[in-house]
């Protein structure tokens, strides 16, 4: 409802861009499976004969780490992609996917990612336009495809709560600086302003029953406090 409307004119040049949100603690808890398997190795091979993975100043055990994260992600992606595929046949679209590992609390939380974008100062974005808006922390508000989130985006209001009101509004214009700025070029239209919660009181009420959801069994979930 975002972005452009998908007709049968123009759905074969069309793409989905997806973030796959990975538990953290559940990951280290099956890393040693997924490492072993003839489908990592077979990646692994991949990354670790291609020059575009920078590893010059690394330690060989720095080195060894960095080249396993990118293989873990390359694998998820795979299976997912594989999934999908399995499901949609013929009729699949172009999905770009991109793995983000998040959790309850610490570092890979939401609440101290935007903690740490915020940190970002106006004279280093300007440096490097990449990093004016995290794609991560943008997806992470955005529709939530099988009801994953929930429980974080619980987490994350819960933890921002904890804080004094003018922090919480703070960041939760990181959040929404973030939103915008991956979902539109240009201002958000009038009629579209609704699904773009702006303070922290409107956001802890658009997303008090997760936030917009397609669930599991397939069926779309919109909040019901839409912002007035």
């Amino acid at each position: 409802s975002k972005g452009k409307k998908i007709d049968k004119n123009n759905d074969a040049d069309s793409d989905i861009d997806t973030s796959l949100f990975v538990d953290a603690d559940k990951l280290k808890e099956t890393q040693d499976d997924i490492t072993h398997t003839p489908e990592f190795l077979g990646i692994m091979q991949d990354v670790q004969g291609n020059t575009q993975y920078n590893t010059e100043g690394m330690t060989d055990e720095q080195r060894e780490q960095f080249l396993t994260q990118i293989g873990i992600e390359k694998f998820i992606v795979q299976k997912a992609q594989a999934k999908l595929s399995q499901l949609l046949g013929p009729r699949m679209p172009h999905v770009a996917m991109y793995v983000n590992f998040i959790s309850a609390k610490g570092d890979t939380s939401m609440y101290d990612s935007l903690a740490r974008h915020q940190e970002i100062t106006d004279e280093e974005k300007l440096r490097r336009p990449d990093i004016k808006w995290s794609f991560r922390n943008a997806h992470f508000f955005m529709l939530d495809v099988g009801g994953g989130l929930k429980d974080y985006r619980k987490a994350f209001f819960d933890r921002l709560s904890q804080d004094s009101s003018a922090r919480a509004d703070d960041l939760w214009k990181v959040a929404d600086k973030n939103i915008r700025g991956w979902e539109r070029i240009g201002p958000v239209p009038p009629e579209l302003e609704p699904y773009f919660p702006s303070t922290y009181s409107q956001a802890k009420a658009y997303y008090a029953d997760g936030g917009p959801t397609i669930e599991a069994s397939g069926q779309l979930i919109t909040p019901n406090t839409l912002v007035k």
